[in-house]
């Protein structure tokens, strides 16, 4: 009976639409949708770039082995996504990380994804609420990358996830709670080239996310959002003052019977006096069409030592889930390379 109740919920809640990046359909369900949702800002701005941008605070979530080409020490920063408003009012999606360097050749980080979906409430027969339940998902990862020469770099990236979904208690709001464990992979190359004269760089990365065995809630098993991404970028200067960074990715779900057609992300950043930053990207999946194309359009803005980014989600329907996504972001760095 607790089976029943627990699958009766997830069919008709808005647990199945969490992910975003990239959405899942055709495919064997997978667990912690949530590990796929975009946490930064900036990315975010870019129609969800990431693998080969340039290091920033938040390269946890992309491919930990960028750290290793940052110009700074350390760093810390948080991002919030209120998530999904047209559903409900109160789920959110909250991201801390940060990074420490060792020296030049080894660095450690870290990050903290927690997200809130909202509170439930259960009510008996005749409408009277009997017991409210809040569900959540968690994710506590820790990387450590080292450069191995001057162009390319490798991380490994450890991660503990637990999931509390929905209650199947209704009187007493007991839930039914996953744990697993899983591991991310990532490669970056990064370096500098001269075309008419100009010096840009070109990066490439790669990255291996949520390696682990299934997760299991109560009697059932789920196959964890393994993910895979590749992707290049190239950046140069317009003049002296102003900068562009041109991205694309492709990233595909590693699931029994998903699609074969990747996902594909492209995105373009303008710097200008290394202050101000316009972005605007495109995300485009054939899984769910009607569901996964979208345009993306962000500001950032850098002041000594801090960088504050907001983001913007255009979906290309007009009846979406993904309607009037926004993300802040504010991240906090210090000093340079020792």
């Amino acid at each position: 009976m607790r089976l029943i109740c627990f699958l009766i919920i997830i069919s008709i809640s808005p647990f199945g639409l969490f992910a975003q990046s990239p959405p899942v359909s055709h495919a064997e369900q997978v667990a912690l949708p949530f590990l796929l949702i975009t946490p930064d800002a900036r990315a975010a701005g870019m129609g969800d770039v990431g693998v080969s941008t340039s290091p920033d605070v938040y390269s946890m979530y992309w491919n930990a082995a960028k750290y290793a080409f940052s110009e700074q020490t350390s760093g810390i920063g948080i991002s919030i996504t209120p998530w999904k408003r047209q559903l409900a009012n109160d789920m959110n999606v909250f991201y801390l990380s940060g990074f420490q360097k060792l020296g030049k050749m080894q660095t450690l980080a870290a990050s903290i994804k927690y997200f809130t979906l909202g509170r439930n409430v259960f009510s008996d027969q005749q409408g009277n609420e009997t017991t409210s339940y809040k569900p959540m998902d968690l994710s506590l990862d820790i990387a450590y990358l080292r450069k191995l020469s001057d162009v390319f770099s490798l991380s490994t990236t450890i991660k503990y996830v637990r999931s509390d979904i929905v209650a199947l208690d209704f009187i007493q709001g007991q839930g039914i709670t996953g744990n697993s464990f899983a591991a991310d992979i990532g490669a970056f190359f990064q370096k500098s080239i001269y075309i008419g004269e100009k010096n840009s760089t070109i990066a490439f990365g790669a990255n291996l996310a949520n390696i682990g065995q299934n997760i299991k809630y109560g009697s059932t098993n789920q196959p964890m959002p393994i993910l895979a991404k590749i992707g290049g970028s190239y950046t140069a200067p317009l003049d002296n003052s102003i900068t562009y960074t041109f991205s694309a990715e492709l990233n595909k779900l590693l699931v029994k019977n998903s699609p074969g057609t990747p996902n594909i992300s492209t995105g373009l950043e303008v710097v200008l006096i290394e202050k101000f930053a316009l972005r605007t990207g495109y995300y485009q999946s054939e899984t769910i069409p009607e569901k996964g194309k979208y345009f993306t359009t962000g500001l950032g803005l850098n002041h000594l030592n801090f960088s504050f980014n907001f983001s913007y989600l255009f979906p290309t329907q007009d009846i979406s889930a993904l309607n009037n996504t926004i993300r802040y972001s504010l991240a906090y760095s210090i000093g340079g390379v020792k």
